[in-house]
């Protein structure tokens, strides 16, 4: 089993990939999300946060157990993670996770095969492997550098196809035409497109009816004193992009209200800057290193069952969205 997957290391390692390539993702996805792991660690902010948090960070029990089902180093030998889905629920029609890296054959090879459940087949010149992690997952070791993973076999193999050039990818679809991970290298790009339309049938999300698209992106700000957030959603109308700012710089006027009970969401709200212009609401936020240890340290808080979110409120939807 392990010469088997070393084999196919081998074949295919001269086609190594630096960033997700949007000519593997099929067309009709809806949603690409990459995290840039590297550029993360090597900024001012990431240093800051390893040297004062250490082993508290934020899922690294998740890391850590990744690491140990398939021998691949996510803080070492990970380069990005990107996520890309059709915004579906079923399982079946689930998104899939593409990693990029560079990660040791041997290591990977030895600790796979002793994964829970583990079986391989060949689906064409790919070896197609799955294990039990409490649901079924499925994963293939393109080469040393690219690997695709997910929780529905039938969508793996649709990634696959699509890096073949079988299926249409979303290369030149417009909603994602200028997501360029490489020249920009922020720590999170991500696009969303047809909100609205993945929403429809939800009460829940009356607000995201009237939305479009969404853009992020998190980078590093000047001089290395935290981040930059910028998000733009892109409104079904003039009218709803008023609403919907509107809607926005109240739940900001709330926030500060109680900043006096958490100081830490005083600074989280203190930089935000909404504005809208035609049919689109922009979301800028600059966040400090000491703010975002903060944070993360209420996120492990709520992984640990504590009260972490004592003094933030809840947030209130106007009528119009209602």
């Amino acid at each position: 089993m392990t010469k088997r997957i070393v084999t196919v290391f081998a074949l295919c390692a001269a086609f190594s990939a630096s960033a997700v390539d949007l000519k593997l993702v099929p067309q009709g996805t809806k949603v690409v999300a990459e995290i840039n792991i590297k550029a993360a660690a090597e900024s001012e902010t990431g240093k800051y946060l390893k040297q004062n948090m250490g082993d508290t960070l934020p899922g690294k029990n998740i890391f850590d157990n990744f690491t140990q089902q398939t021998g691949i180093n996510v803080a070492k030998d990970v380069t990005s993670i990107t996520f890309c889905g059709d915004g579906q629920k079923e399982r079946e029609n689930a998104g899939f996770v593409i990693l990029n890296g560079q990660w040791d054959v041997a290591a990977v090879a030895a600790a796979f095969p002793k994964a829970k459940n583990f079986a391989t087949r060949e689906y064409g010149k790919y070896v197609i492997m799955n294990w039990d992690d409490n649901t079924t997952l499925y994963a293939c070791l393109v080469n040393n550098s690219l690997a695709i993973m997910a929780a529905s076999e039938t969508v793996l193999k649709k990634a696959l196809d699509t890096l073949d050039g079988k299926i249409p990818n979303i290369a030149s679809d417009p909603a994602f035409v200028d997501f360029n991970p490489v020249a920009k290298k922020p720590f999170i790009i991500a696009r969303v497109k047809d909100v609205n339309a993945m929403a429809a049938n939800d009460q829940r999300a009356a607000a995201a009816q009237q939305v479009s698209t969404i853009s992020l992106q998190v980078e590093e700000a000047v001089g290395g004193n935290g981040v930059n957030i910028d998000v733009d959603l892109g409104a079904i109308s003039a009218e709803a992009a008023e609403q919907l700012a509107t809607m926005l710089n109240g739940m900001q006027a709330m926030a500060q209200m109680q900043g006096a009970n958490n100081p830490d969401l005083m600074a989280l709200t203190k930089t935000l800057k909404i504005t809208h212009a035609g049919q689109k609401v922009s979301i800028k936020l600059t966040l400090s290193p000491e703010t975002i240890k903060q944070l993360a340290t209420t996120v492990a808080a709520f992984g640990k069952g504590r009260n972490g979110a004592q003094g933030w409120p809840t947030p209130v939807v106007p009528p119009a969205f209602q």
